[in-house]
């Protein structure tokens, strides 16, 4: 395993590093992703493609034990990755020289999201190395906080920019936003204290990663879910800003309640994640992610401010919740003795998941997205009827997830009744009582004894 030792000082800079890299994030997805993409005349397909491309480039997961030995240490592999994404700048150059077209805005793309995968690794064997088990999800439900914070003030400027001024100034003013941004994470990687390093196996161990029973089943479950995700994440941020034409700084007052109530719940997700496990936490977040796509029913010319409101309430909850299950889960079941080979397998393969799922979504959203028609009065169109689709395939990942074996997992059947008995005043039934939380080792695994399959 690739070790960092432990430093008091690495979780600050972890959580600076978060906060200043959520502004150039922002740059790859939602609304300003759409706004950045259109003007660079990339038609709804190449939306679906190009919002894959931060999935499908964790191929280069692949490449992060190597890299991580070359570069002796991954912190060194993480600050020069950072740097990387200052290629942003060809794009300032690009608008101001009025090329507009899908092609440069693609080879920026994916060589800053190649780059940003190879450091995932390097993030990831940081945090193993720092964080005990039972730290996770506190520590996540932190840095959630602290990136829906600097989300509230960012996404709200950033959008008053692409709306205040005309084109190209406002795509070249959100650029700059993001790229200086970046500077501040490049500074906060530099302080992170990592101690020299012996030299590091580069070997990524495939066949016994995929021997260890936990491992293989969070590798499938990664993959089927970023099948489902991929197939129709492009299209929402695109229904609202191209069919819908909701002005950019009303949807960046929507993500800042979104970041708001997300802050709320965070530190709350973190604790109940540690209290009674990743994967519970995780189906929550799922089954609440799966009821969002309903609500853009009312996503229509007419009703969409109502639309927009519960959109901001069910994602916040249900993403608060992803966010922690499905940062913390691949760390419960983690090999211990070869992390940074599982994590280049379980990114890859799941790169190849939202690849497979956005050629999917991309063949369907072609067929429908030219459709417009009336019911009840209303008008809707067709790319309304894929994310009805998305419902019933996000509620498909839960079977696969709860194979996972954990340490804790409790349903979310039993605390549903927990909170049914809160409501009817009688002793609420506790965790521990449900009988599904027990300890034993898992056949096939080398991790640390953990549960029920």
């Amino acid at each position: 395993m690739d070790s960092t030792s432990t430093h008091p000082g690495n979780r600050r800079a972890l959580l600076v590093e978060s906060s200043a890299s959520t502004i150039p994030i922002l740059m790859t997805q939602g609304a300003i992703f759409t706004a950045i993409a259109v003007f660079f005349s990339v038609d709804v397909v190449g939306i679906a493609y190009a919002a894959a491309v931060p999935m499908v480039m964790q191929i280069a997961q692949l490449a992060g034990p190597s890299m991580i030995r070359a570069f002796r240490g991954p912190v060194r592999l993480f600050r020069f990755a950072t740097v990387l994404r200052w290629l942003w700048v060809v794009l300032i150059v690009a608008a101001i020289a009025g090329i507009r077209t899908p092609g440069v805005f693609f080879i920026v793309f994916v060589l800053t999201q190649a780059a940003a995968a190879v450091a995932g690794n390097a993030w990831m064997s940081i945090l193993q190395a720092d964080l005990s088990e039972h730290e996770r999800g506190s520590f996540f439900g932190t840095r959630n906080v602290v990136v829906s914070a600097t989300a509230v003030v960012a996404v709200p400027f950033m959008s008053v920019l692409l709306d205040v001024f005309p084109e190209p100034i406002n795509i070249v003013a959100v650029i700059v936003t993001g790229i200086a941004a970046n500077l501040v994470a490049w500074k906060a990687v530099g302080r992170i204290h990592e101690e020299p390093q012996e030299a590091l196996d580069a070997r990524i161990p495939v066949r016994e990663i995929w021997a260890d029973r936990p491992a293989k089943r969070m590798i499938v479950a990664f993959f089927v879910w970023n099948v489902i995700l991929l197939f129709s994440a492009p299209y929402f941020a695109y229904h609202q800003v191209v069919n819908l034409q909701i002005p950019m700084s009303l949807l960046g007052l929507a993500t800042v309640g979104i970041s708001l109530l997300t802050m709320a719940s965070s530190k709350a997700w973190g604790l109940w994640a540690d209290r009674i496990g990743t994967k519970s936490i995780t189906v929550i977040g799922v089954i609440v992610i799966a009821v969002t796509p309903i609500v853009w029913l009312l996503m229509n010319p007419r009703t969409w401010p109502l639309g927009l409101v519960a959109d901001v309430l069910l994602t916040s909850t249900g993403w608060g919740a992803l966010n922690v299950g499905m940062a913390t889960l691949p760390m419960e079941v983690a090999p211990r003795d070869k992390i940074s080979g599982f994590y280049a397998v379980y990114f890859a393969i799941g790169a190849l998941g939202g690849l497979l799922g956005a050629a999917i979504g991309g063949a369907f959203a072609g067929l429908v997205e030219p459709l417009r028609f009336t019911a009840f009065g209303t008008d809707f169109f067709g790319l309304q009827i894929l994310m009805l689709v998305a419902a019933g395939l996000r509620l498909l990942i839960i079977p696969v997830i709860h194979r996972i074996p954990t340490r804790r997992y409790v349903s979310p059947r039993h605390l549903m009744l927990n909170v049914l008995s809160v409501i009817a005043r009688r002793s609420p039934v506790r965790p521990v009582e449900f009988g599904r939380i027990t300890r034993f080792r898992v056949k096939g695994s080398k991790n640390d004894p953990v549960t029920q399959d």
